[in-house]
């Protein structure tokens, strides 16, 4: 089954590469593979994952943090911003028939996301989680809430700022494209600079409740 989508997905990429003209239809296509792509990759990953697991795994459970059982921000932020980059990358790809370049605060908004990913799941500590890991995860509580129910401001300040980014970048991306402008838009200095001080709370905060 995965054979033949990729076979296809071949096949519609080398009609809308090299046979379809227009620069703005290929890159459409392009959108579209990369989504289905995407997609077929996270749904495969699930699948075999589920052959080895006794507990199964949904769909969305790429950005539940297996030590806790919760929905993890910061693998939620990773994971939209990865997926949105990749599918422009993809369209001005087709568009372009050329790598196109990712702007330097793309690139390092990508990263800051990883590292603090990264940083979040070495800080949990299993030994004193007071979840109980049977418990199902329910992404408002585990998103905006703390452990003890209240409303996490740090959390709510990284997510609505990480949404309001994130689509304020697709809007441009959108507009340049229909405009003919194929490049992928820079994320202004200053909203890099206060998603890195955002992210920082974010873990200062997840430390501080740690050695609480």
């Amino acid at each position: 089954m995965w054979w033949t989508i990729f076979v296809v997905l071949v096949i519609i990429a080398a009609y809308g590469a090299v046979n379809v003209q227009s620069g703005e239809i290929r890159g459409w296509i392009g959108a579209l593979i990369a989504v289905i792509f995407l997609l077929g990759l996270q749904k495969f990953l699930i699948t075999q994952a589920n052959e080895l697991r006794e507990k199964k795994l949904t769909f969305f459970d790429l950005i539940v943090t297996s030590e806790d059982n919760r929905y993890s921000l910061s693998r939620l932020q990773i994971y939209i911003w990865t997926f949105w980059v990749v599918i422009a990358f993809v369209q001005v790809a087709f568009v372009t028939v050329t790598f196109p370049a990712i702007p330097t605060n793309v690139a390092v908004l990508l990263g800051i996301n990883g590292f603090t990913s990264v940083l979040s799941t070495a800080m949990t500590d299993t030994a004193k989680l007071k979840i109980n890991k049977a418990d199902n995860p329910d992404f408002f509580r585990d998103i905006f809430l703390d452990k003890e129910g209240t409303l996490d401001l740090s959390r709510t300040q990284m997510f609505v700022w990480t949404l309001i980014i994130l689509v304020t970048h697709m809007v441009i991306f959108w507009n340049w494209s229909l405009s003919g402008k194929h490049l992928i838009p820079e994320v202004d200095g200053g909203l890099l600079i206060l998603m890195g001080v955002s992210n920082g709370a974010y873990l200062g905060v997840k430390v501080a409740a740690e050695k609480k």
